[in-house]
């Protein structure tokens, strides 16, 4: 007897504020349909300002929708190897630059809260730079917690960032 496997939807945001970053994403996108699944869909990458605090550098932001068999948790354990394997230092410091951060920002309709992973992302409503490359690929999808689609959450949003399309 055979297991049917179940795809998962996830929606990963990419992040970055060093000049390889654009690369690395094209690489994170290989890795995902080699590794995770199937990378259905994806934004154009974006340029913004820091969020949380200052540096010289702007990030690029980019959005993929990802067909998975991974849990969300397996999911989170791969997106940090990941990010270790390209070479990311994490520090103390609770925003700082960085060659890339992966983050699970939506996982089916899953509302859930543990000590290392919340879903949905906690501070997608505050962040333009997330919401713009949301909105560009489920301008439709609505937030499990808040009930409202990414295209209401970019249009209350207050963030005042930058945020340009490349």
């Amino acid at each position: 007897m055979f297991k049917l496997a179940i795809m998962n939807n996830a929606i990963i945001s990419l992040g970055g504020n060093f000049n390889e970053t654009p690369s690395i994403f094209i690489n994170i996108i290989d890795y995902f349909n080699n590794d995770f699944g199937d990378v259905i869909n994806f934004s154009s990458v974006y340029k913004s300002s820091p969020w949380g605090f200052k540096h010289e550098n702007d990030f690029f932001n980019q959005i993929l929708v990802l067909n998975t068999k991974l849990s969300s948790i397996e999911l989170l354990n791969d997106c940090l190897k990941k990010e270790l394997d390209f070479g990311r230092k994490r520090t103390s410091k609770k925003y700082s630059e960085r060659n890339i951060d992966i983050d699970i920002i939506y996982y089916n309709d899953l509302i859930f809260n543990s000590e290392k992973l919340i879903l949905p992302h906690p501070r997608i409503h505050l962040r333009k730079f997330v919401l713009l490359p949301l909105v560009e690929v489920l301008p439709n999808y609505i937030h499990p917690v808040l009930k409202k689609t990414n295209k209401e959450l970019l249009f209350l949003c207050s963030d005042q960032g930058k945020v340009t399309k490349l």
